[in-house]
């Protein structure tokens, strides 16, 4: 008898905090403006005292898949920045920039709600995005060849009963921080190691 008390008392809670979350939480019905995707059409481009640039873009793995709904894809941007960050405006040398490795890793965060933990809700999305890109200096002024490995790296949370613009506004968040991470690596190699800018 106490066993049946306990299973109603206990699916009475579920069905409770299940209907005050769905208050608490509109379900996103469609029609508001998709997120503007992040250009770097306003970036100004740092001259490099090199005669050429090169940029090589990252081929995605099959099973280096994104998880499913991460809405924008870092390959994409991290090749949209790189592209768009630096020129070649000298007379000698080359400058080649490689996006070696992009990974976003999803995995599901138990509430830290102790009630939320026990009935399995108020979970959180938990994202790690990781980028790696090598830069190769061949005949700059000084040096035959130089090459530096930077990785950038950024953690990032969502509750499970985010909308979708939600989740792409974290996201997009999260990839900017992480663009000016690399931004900040990127330049002080080519000045202070490289000295191509």
């Amino acid at each position: 008898m106490l066993d049946g008390r306990l299973y109603i008392l206990k699916h009475s809670i579920l069905l409770c905090g299940a209907l005050m979350l769905g208050a608490c939480n509109p379900i996103y019905m469609g029609g508001g403006e998709p997120l503007a995707q992040m250009t770097f059409n306003h970036v100004r481009a740092y001259p490099i005292y090199v005669a050429s640039y090169e940029l090589v873009e990252f081929v995605r793995p099959k099973e280096n898949t994104l998880p499913e709904g991460f809405v924008s894809d870092p390959a994409v941007i991290v090749h949209d920045y790189l592209k768009s960050r630096f020129e070649a405006s000298g007379s000698q040398g080359k400058l080649r920039a490689i996006i070696k490795d992009v990974i976003v890793q999803h995995k599901s965060v138990p509430s830290k709600n102790k009630i939320g933990a026990v009935l399995n809700v108020a979970n959180m999305d938990h994202y790690t995005v990781r980028i790696t890109v090598a830069l190769q200096a061949f005949g700059t002024v000084g040096h035959e060849f130089q090459s530096v490995t930077l990785t950038a790296h950024r953690n990032f949370y969502v509750s499970e009963y985010s909308s979708l613009v939600e989740r792409e506004e974290a996201q997009m968040l999260a990839l900017d921080r992480l663009i000016d991470d690399l931004d900040i690596s990127i330049r002080v190699v080519l000045k202070d190691q490289f000295k191509v800018i």
